[in-house]
């Protein structure tokens, strides 16, 4: 899932049943395909684990290794698919692969009958070029861009008939200092067991982090990547279409189609060898 979780959450990036008797404190990739849940003032935790196989189209120059040009097409990847949270007295960890935001830890500090407010601290951009096995970064002149850790709120609100999911988050690792703020709308329905799910949202990111992951220093320049100081402010939008349908009592399937639209701020940098980003996705996991 390495190159699904960089171009997911990357710059301008289990039952099958909807739990609705309250706010729950989870990320909105998770609630909307009706997936477990616990509410947040009690404790304990759950844990799905599989396989799944994605194809995707990745915007992001070396990832994969032969994305380097606009004609660059298609690849297939299998991933280890971990979906899981565990909460105690407020403070909560969670992980969901296939998921936007991907890994948030935490505290509720409110939680109403519809509507929660949570302190998270999570990663926003991951590492470009830190790949021991990269060859095409390692045989450029470009300097690894780290990953970062930010810290801020997240808040949702449930409607029978829809979700709602807010973040607002500060670099705190000192990779860039930029922050970041997204909101997401999701919905779920039901056709006998099988949830289908509709999200969608827009994501604004800070010159600070456009400038660190796609600016190109005139040390880092190559014939193939040319220098660029332009990175900017700027917006992504994603859309997203998925299924999820328990096969047995201890397996589900899931799958999913995302979009991903690159708006602005960083459309014009040579990392970026196209504006839109494709994944579609397949797997199947037991929950324990």
């Amino acid at each position: 899932m390495k190159h699904l979780r960089k171009l997911s959450t990357c710059l301008f990036l289990s039952s099958a049943m909807l739990c609705s008797s309250g706010a729950l404190a989870e990320d909105i990739s998770h609630s909307v395909r009706g997936g477990a849940s616990i509410p947040a003032d009690q404790n304990g935790g759950f844990l799905d684990l599989g396989l799944g196989l994605a194809y995707f189209k990745s915007p992001l120059w070396g990832y994969p290794e032969e994305n380097i040009s606009q004609d660059a097409g298609f690849a297939t990847e299998f991933y280890l698919n971990i979906n899981g949270r565990y909460q105690y007295k407020g403070f909560f960890i969670e992980a969901y692969a296939e998921g936007i935001n991907g890994f948030n830890m935490g505290y509720n500090l409110i939680s109403e009958s519809n509507w929660s407010v949570d302190i998270i601290g999570a990663p926003v951009h991951f590492d470009m070029g830190d790949d021991d096995d990269n060859e095409t970064w390692k045989n450029s002149s470009l300097q690894p861009r780290e990953a970062d850790f930010s810290l801020g709120l997240r808040a949702n609100y449930s409607h029978p008939e829809y979700m709602i999911e807010v973040r607002a988050l500060q670099d705190i690792s000192d990779t860039h200092d930029g922050n970041t703020i997204s909101t997401y709308v999701g919905k779920n329905w039901q056709k006998r067991n099988l949830n289908l799910h509709l999200l969608a949202g827009v994501a604004y990111h800070s010159r600070h982090a456009g400038e660190y992951y796609f600016n190109v220093k005139p040390e880092e320049a190559s014939e193939q990547v040319p220098e660029y100081s332009g990175a900017k402010a700027g917006f992504v939008a994603n859309a997203e279409f998925g299924l999820t349908y328990p096969i047995r009592e201890n397996w589900v399937w899931r799958g999913l189609y995302r979009y991903t639209k690159f708006m602005s701020g960083i459309t014009d940098s040579p990392l970026l060898i196209h504006d839109e980003a494709h994944i579609f996705s397949s797997s199947v996991s037991y929950v324990f």
